[in-house]
């Protein structure tokens, strides 16, 4: 069984009247790749937002791996290794590939004033963040463009070093707003291919907001819809896609 790791409960979230969550609890878990669906609207973006720290519920609880972070911003939430990506990805374009994912290493001892002139202090740092800089891009097949400007990049290879850079950052949950979004079906297949593997390789926990659901539910190992701001029905992705409820949701109540 798939341990636990983000799991919310009972979210409400509104913006005057109108409720964009409306009593969303989600259980993410390490090594699946969980798809969230839904028709425009229906609360997606906003459950990435709170999830993340960006907006706090205004009822409800969030805790990460047993721990209650509901009262966590986004920086602190980040720290314990929740991170998100968007879905217009923004690398640094002059930066190479390489050099956009060494600036998002964290902890790195040269970047002090103190530390700086003294090589010995951060030199095996340095190195250290190389070396997980390549294995990343490795596992994400851009090792191959490793000293390309990122500006350079398709938009499908945009994605990908932006999932880099979250890793570099030793997040293990990450939140991914419409990755296929502008990538060819092809490529994005391609992309989201990479991204099972490296979910299971390093058994991270990873949710996608996607609306091309023909190219991402076969990688899915789980899916949830939403409507309306609730979770209307989730389980195995096929089985979700295919349940008269988000059939509904989607194309409107049929006609008798």
């Amino acid at each position: 069984m798939n341990e636990e790791t983000l799991v919310s409960k009972g979210l409400k979230k509104h913006f005057g009247g109108l409720y964009a969550l409306n009593d969303v609890s989600i259980t993410l878990r390490k090594g699946l790749f969980t798809l969230l669906i839904g028709p425009n609207g229906s609360g997606k973006t906003t459950l990435i937002n709170t999830l993340t720290g960006y907006y706090f519920p205004d009822e409800g609880t969030i805790s990460y791996e047993g721990k209650d972070i509901t009262k966590l911003g986004m920086h602190e939430r980040f720290k314990l290794g929740i991170a998100r990506t968007f879905q217009i990805p923004k690398p640094f374009l002059k930066l190479t590939v390489l050099e956009n994912l060494l600036v998002a290493a964290r902890d790195n001892p040269g970047e002090r004033f103190i530390y700086a002139p003294i090589k010995s202090k951060w030199v095996d740092k340095e190195k250290e963040a190389y070396e997980t800089a390549m294995n990343i891009l490795e596992q994400l097949k851009l090792d191959h463009l490793v000293n390309s400007e990122s500006s350079k990049l398709s938009g499908g290879q945009m994605k990908l070093l932006e999932f880099g850079r979250a890793l570099m950052c030793n997040a293990r949950v990450i939140l991914m707003d419409e990755p296929a979004a502008g990538v060819a079906p092809f490529l994005a297949k391609e992309l989201f291919s990479v991204l099972k593997n490296i979910i299971k390789n390093l058994d991270l926990t990873v949710l996608v907001v996607e609306h091309r659901l023909d190219l991402a539910l076969e990688y899915a190992d789980y899916a949830y819809a939403m409507h309306n701001g609730k979770v209307i029905v989730e389980g195995k992705p096929y089985e979700v896609i295919n349940d008269e409820r988000v059939i509904e949701s989607y194309l409107g109540k049929r006609s008798a």
